[in-house]
């Protein structure tokens, strides 16, 4: 099973914790390292492919900037 990762927040989807647990650039770089090697080698490990996606926090800030519906862009000036 591939690794779900997220660049921005440095998480790192966990099947085992059904969530998202922080781990570092460091650990996701020396992961996708080895997934070169062994494509290179044409050893089939799928495992080891890291996939960048946008975790829980990404989603939640991307839910705080969006402008509710009922939300009007019109203002009313009194003088």
């Amino acid at each position: 099973m591939p690794a779900h990762y997220c660049p921005l927040h440095a998480r790192l989807w966990s099947a085992k914790n059904k969530g998202w647990i922080d781990f570092s650039f460091e650990q996701i770089e020396g992961i996708k390292s080895l997934y070169r090697l062994f494509k290179d080698g044409h050893i089939d490990t799928p495992e080891y492919m890291v996939i960048e996606k946008a975790c829980d926090r990404c989603e939640a800030r991307e839910k705080n900037m969006d402008p509710p519906e009922k939300e009007s862009l019109t203002v009313t000036f009194y003088f």
